[in-house]
């Protein structure tokens, strides 16, 4: 698919080499709203050269008009360094060896994204994320004074974005695994900064160049050539900038190590022991590493790569890597060699040892939800029943996540999608043997807002109907008022709940707080529901029109502003048979509010019965009880199970 618009675009600074390279970073679009991936992130050299031609449009003073001018050149990209939904924005910086791409996209989100000196892009890494769908404009611009914050904008406002958060890192060892270009380790002030806060002389410590190695010390294993010997390597995976050679010590625990054994030479150091100290069953071993001021203790799992067998399965390949030995030709080996590449990458091709019909994932529900996660997810397919936990993988990120599964079956089973950046996940499920198999997709969205409440207030019996303002209000899973989860109902874009009833009348006024409930997590909305006391009705009239009754129902304005759809009024002709008095107007003067409807070709009626809320209000007699007490009105009423039943008997009178 051709992606030809640009959307932004930026030039990568140059390194302090001379005649380096110009490079230009791009991010353009095919305009393919419903593709999921559909803008891409690439890099073109725009270095001038010889073979260069002459633009005619870009012509100045010193170009003659019948200057002849060759074909231009249509550039190719160097690479394509991202796929991505809907991004808008590219800024690029370079730190040492790595170039630094700041990607801005249309749901809000600001992604971090390194590429090493051979091209290796690392993992992304989502620096902002905002709660619903900011779009981010197409320009952004660096901290001219430190290089340490992102400048971007966003609707109606201009954000100060930190490139890190170096110091949150406590230890050289959790500094060097955020695996971020912009931290190491100051080893004067033994603390994780930015290079430029760690003052010389002192050393600062970080990750490699290259993006390949995953762990801070590997190790290896080498048997030699008589098979009397073993030569146990291990290495710090370190880059240290500064003007001092740090001092370089390794200890092996206990009295493994021959004396023979050669001295460290940063990153490695050695162990070389005879190969009867290797038992069947492996050997645990203690090393601690010293660089300068900063220490790492690693323990290494020796075990005899000759006694790794058995079918190559992607358990057997990773079991024999982790061991320090090698993974040939489906095989584990004590070859020198070591393996290039991370443990997943080497052993992904691995094959199965175990007959299990593959699993099939025919459906996720919800596949589309909120970044919060969803709690006891559906997936529905074939042949699941041996299904151990689901992959989750996201576009950006290289840690995948995975959920443990239960009430599986044959054709479905029950997760929990964890939280994650907006985007899109791929999904495939595990099975004993190692193996990741079928292919789906979850989509993460923002987060829903709570704005307001529609009504903002309710009478003390309850059951009034309250409309949540917002977005991405479909996500939500329940509300919870004041400290209870109600359930909610949602249709056609508009999320509800009806209010629980509030006991202590004497209480009132009373405001109470309104959350939404989201997997995990509780959203609290922007304003509070009120309690008030119960509508108080003062009289019904009736008027015959023609063949129509038309029925005025008073009651004391109050707060409510109650909307004729929260009325019912329904007249009672002989053996229950009802018929509807069409709501017409709401009116109010005086302090009085007028309910006004009518009764089509029924002119009279024996019963007429309101309901509002959780409130039947009969027409009747001019006596009226409420919860016991006496009040000179115009219906008798009861209070049955929480609602006001107000019932009267063969009034049938047409005032």
């Amino acid at each position: 698919m051709e992606r030809r618009r640009l959307l932004s675009s930026s030039v990568i600074p140059s390194p302090s080499v001379p005649q380096g390279k110009v490079l230009w970073a791009g991010v353009f679009t095919g305009n393919h709203t419903l593709d999921p991936v559909n803008t891409v992130l690439a890099v073109f050299d725009i270095s001038p050269s010889a073979e260069q031609t002459t633009d005619p449009d870009l012509c100045f003073g010193d170009c003659l008009p019948n200057k002849p001018t060759t074909k231009l050149i249509v550039l190719k990209p160097l690479m394509v360094v991202f796929k991505y939904s809907s991004m808008t924005s590219v800024l690029a910086a370079r730190h040492n060896s790595w170039i630094i791409f700041f990607i801005g996209t249309q749901d809000g989100q600001l992604i971090k994204l390194a590429v090493d000196k051979n091209n290796k892009v690392a993992c992304p890494r989502v620096l902002y994320k905002s709660a619903d769908d900011l779009h981010l404009f197409p320009k952004m611009h660096l901290d001219p004074v430190d290089s340490q914050h992102v400048y971007m904008a966003l609707r109606n406002e201009i954000m100060r974005v930190p490139v890190a958060q170096c110091s949150g890192h406590k230890g050289l060892k959790e500094c060097w695994l955020a695996q971020d270009p912009y931290c190491g380790w100051c080893m004067s002030e033994s603390r994780c900064s930015f290079l430029y806060d760690c003052l010389p002389p002192s050393n600062w410590i970080s990750i490699p160049d290259d993006y390949n190695q995953q762990r801070i010390v590997s190790h290896q294993v080498e048997k030699g050539s008589s098979g009397e010997k073993i030569t146990l390597t291990a290495k710090v995976h370190l880059n240290v900038i500064g003007t001092e050679s740090p001092l370089f010590a390794c200890n092996f625990a206990g009295d493994l190590c021959d004396t023979a054994s050669p001295g460290p030479e940063f990153p490695q150091c050695y162990c070389l022991f005879s190969s009867g100290k290797l038992p069947a069953k492996g050997l645990d071993v203690s090393v601690k590493i010293r660089v300068g001021k900063a220490a790492l203790s690693e323990k290494l799992m020796l075990t005899n790569c000759s006694d790794i067998t058995g079918p190559p399965t992607f358990d057997l390949c990773s079991r024999c890597m982790t061991a320090g030995c090698s993974w040939n030709n489906n095989a584990c080996s004590w070859t020198g060699s070591a393996n290039s590449g991370p443990i997943q990458d080497i052993c992904r091709h691995s094959q199965s040892g175990m007959n299990y019909s593959e699993p099939e994932i025919v459906s996720i529900e919800p596949s589309v939800l909120s970044f919060h996660g969803k709690n006891q997810a559906l997936m529905t397919g074939k042949n699941l029943d041996h299904v151990v936990r689901v992959h989750m993988q996201s576009h950006i990120s290289c840690l995948p996540n995975e959920s443990p599964v239960w009430n599986h079956t044959d054709s479905n089973l029950t997760f929990h999608i964890p939280s994650g950046d907006k985007g899109s996940v791929s999904v495939c499920v595990v099975l004993p043997d190692g193996r990741c198999v079928g292919k789906a997709t979850v989509t993460y969205r923002s987060s829903p807002t709570c704005t307001g409440l529609s009504p903002a207030n309710t009478w003390a019996s309850g059951n009034r109907r309250i409309s949540i303002l917002g977005s991405h209000l479909e996500f939500v899973e329940g509300v919870v008022h004041a400290g209870q989860i109600i359930t909610t109902h949602y249709s056609s874009g508009e999320l509800w709940y009806h209010t629980p009833p509030y006991g202590v009348e004497e209480d009132l006024p009373v405001t109470t707080s309104v959350s939404l409930r989201v997997a995990n997590q509780t959203l609290a909305c922007a304003s509070q529901l009120t309690y008030h006391h119960d509508p108080q009705f003062t009289s019904f009239t009736t008027t015959r029109t023609g063949n129509d009754l038309r029925v005025t129902i008073e009651k004391k304005t109050d707060k409510f502003n109650i909307t004729p759809s929260e009325i019912s009024v329904l007249g009672v002709l002989g053996d229950n048979q009802y018929v509807e008095c069409v709501m017409e107007i709401i009116e109010t003067r005086n302090g009085t509010d007028s309910v006004i409807c009518k009764i089509k070709n029924t002119p009279n009626v024996n019963i007429l019965s309101l309901e509002f809320g959780i409130f039947t209000v009969n027409r009747g007699k001019w006596r009226h009880y409420w919860t016991g007490s006496w009040k000179s009105w115009s219906v008798t009423s009861e209070m049955t199970l929480g609602k006001v039943d107000l019932r009267s008997r063969g009034c049938g009178c047409v005032h």
